[in-house]
């Protein structure tokens, strides 16, 4: 039996040994324990850390220390104590750097998740399963950016929420419709009084980690600032660049993108510079037609507002007349944003007839659907109700017929 003692095994830093056992450490050559050790020895970081600024001390504790990479190191250990103000201190101290995992997930695991969370769009999920298992085999910064494009309502937010889940990655969202100015994106000079990092990093920090998948929603939407630059000319220099040297300017050190995926979504490419659209993959994402729009309401949609209202089949049911009927008459977009609206109302409906103890049919007709809106139909029948309990002794009235 060795001693973790005679190879070193014992100074290497608490961090290391939670990665790496005693058992896989001695598996290795002499000539890679050494190099650990050397690499990764308590002593040498100790020493590292005690030459650090007692300013820099006091936001930066040397477990958070010994995570960053050594140029970064350096650089606080060069850097006095009027280098740095105390806000970009405690943004560095909040990266969560050496924080890199990703759930591992197949591409079946994929395909399960967003069959299971999008109807149809078969095209579209291929695509991206192949964008997905690509990225899985190559490793970091395959291909182009995607961009999904179409518009408002066809699903092009919760698509890119399915893809991060499919990739096991954590979901981060950056809204740049209205971002007038580059400062958004990569932070503002530490010279200003209101100074701060720009979203990317933190995206970085609240995800916890530097591997989630960023959302650059609504690209197309973003403005100009002659005083501070386009946000455009920064997003260029993330995609173009092999993003391991990321500056912020609020922050002033690199900081490597890398692992980090980006896709981004559009209503339309009308606005984006060909240099910008020469960086991205265009999926475009068509509209739905009503046949579609029922089969999302019936797997999707209501299934989703009968789990979050507490109300299950036998208390309420809409007819797929009914449906239709609501698609029709009440929704002319291409999405379904709209019609998930028109559903929610429904629902806040009858929970507050239930709440209220009042009579409601247990099968939602036509004249149900007008009634609930505020519009009164101009023609329909009404056929003999009759009333029953549910499981939870609440009066329903069973309709032996619907409205027309």
């Amino acid at each position: 039996m060795i001693d973790e003692r005679d190879n070193g095994y014992h100074t290497l830093l608490p961090e290391i040994r939670e990665l790496l056992t005693f058992e896989a450490f001695n598996s290795y050559s002499q000539k890679i324990q050494e190099a650990f050790v050397k690499e990764f020895s308590q002593s040498r970081f100790g020493d590292e850390y005690n030459e650090l600024n007692p300013k820099v001390r006091k936001f930066i504790s040397s477990s958070i220390f010994y995570k960053m990479p050594s140029e970064i190191r350096d650089f606080l250990r060069k850097s006095k104590g009027g280098d740095l103000k105390d806000a970009q201190l405690l943004y560095i101290a909040k990266i969560p750097w050496g924080k890199t995992e990703v759930e591992n997930k197949t591409i079946i695991n994929a395909k399960e998740i967003l069959d299971s969370t999008h109807y149809g769009m078969v095209e579209v999920k291929d695509r991206i399963l192949k964008y997905i298992a690509c990225q899985k085999r190559i490793g970091v910064n395959y291909g182009a950016v995607l961009l999904l494009v179409g518009p408002p309502g066809v699903g092009k937010t919760s698509i890119v929420k399915a893809i991060a889940s499919a990739m096991g990655r954590t979901f981060v969202k950056i809204s740049l419709a209205g971002a007038s100015d580059a400062d958004f994106l990569r932070g503002t000079n530490s010279i200003y009084s209101d100074s701060k990092p720009g979203k990317i990093i933190e995206s970085i920090i609240k995800a916890d980690n530097f591997s989630p998948l960023i959302l650059l929603d609504e690209i197309d939407k973003m403005g100009e600032s002659a005083q501070h630059g386009s946000p455009e000319n920064a997003l260029l220099h993330i995609l173009d660049s092999d993003r391991k040297d990321f500056i912020d300017d609020f922050l002033t050190i690199p900081i490597d993108l890398s692992q980090a995926i980006f896709v981004a979504t559009a209503n339309s490419t009308s606005n984006l510079s060909p240099i910008l659209l020469d960086r991205l993959e265009t999926i475009k994402l068509s509209g739905y037609s009503k046949k579609e729009k029922v089969e999302i309401l019936y797997s999707h949609v209501l299934p989703r507002l009968r789990n979050e209202y507490f109300l299950t089949q036998d208390v309420v049911s809409i007819p797929r007349k009914t449906s239709e009927y609501i698609i029709d008459s009440f929704t002319n977009e291409p999405g379904i944003r709209s019609l998930e609206h028109l559903m929610r109302n429904i629902f806040e409906t009858i929970v507050y007839y239930l709440e209220s103890e009042k009579e409601f049919p247990s099968s939602l007709s036509i004249g149900d659907i007008n009634q609930i809106f505020g519009i009164t139909p101009s023609k329909y029948t009404s056929g003999h109700n009759k009333t029953e309990k549910t499981s939870k002794g609440q009066t329903i009235k069973k309709r032996e017929d619907i409205y027309y």
